[in-house]
């Protein structure tokens, strides 16, 4: 009597593939995402860092995957919470929040919105509302909302690989417990 275990290790082996394969639409979504982001605008006025394509996170740890952002990936020290939240999060393109400029100037609308400064010598200014791409924080929430599908997509898919393992162990249960009672 032999057992013959290729067809439930290749759903098995099919787990791997599935991260692999989420792991590559999550990365795909991300990295449009930034796209998007850095299309809508090109600055004039600062260097772009492009960190955002790497600010998107999927990593699997000891049965599970955990999706989501690193900001420090993002590179601007102090700065990464601040980035991404009003940047990555909320559309806008460059800017400060602080009260003053360095003459003491309030920020001109009350530091609800990013502003860019000049330099003048070594001091900065207020100069002008940063620039926000059409749908700021909507297009983060669909974003989201991709990542969710895309995920939910993917433990369906699970879902129907075991589903068919324990089709398949059954049948090889029943066949191997039939040719036992035969024996008998």
């Amino acid at each position: 009597m032999s057992l013959d275990l290729r067809k439930i290790l290749k759903y098995l082996d099919n787990f791997k593939y599935d991260y692999d394969s989420l792991k590559g639409r999550f990365e795909d979504i991300a990295y449009n995402y930034s796209e998007n982001y850095y299309g809508e605008y090109t600055p004039k006025r600062y260097h772009r860092s492009e960190s955002f394509y790497n600010v998107a996170s999927i990593k699997k740890k000891k049965g599970k995957i955990d999706v989501g952002f690193n900001i420090n990936a993002l590179g601007h020290g102090r700065n990464n919470k601040y980035i991404f939240e009003y940047m990555y999060k909320r559309g806008w393109h460059g800017g400060i929040l602080d009260e003053t400029d360095d003459f003491g100037n309030p920020h001109p609308l009350s530091s609800k919105v990013p502003y860019w400064v000049v330099t003048e010598g070594s001091k900065h200014k207020w100069y002008k509302p940063a620039f926000r791409g059409e749908n700021g924080e909507t297009r983060f929430y669909e974003l989201e909302k991709e990542f969710e599908y895309c995920i939910s997509n993917w433990e369906d898919d699970l879902q129907n690989d075991l589903k068919m393992c324990e089709i398949e162990c059954r049948k090889i249960y029943n066949q191997k417990l039939n040719e036992l009672l035969n024996i008998l």
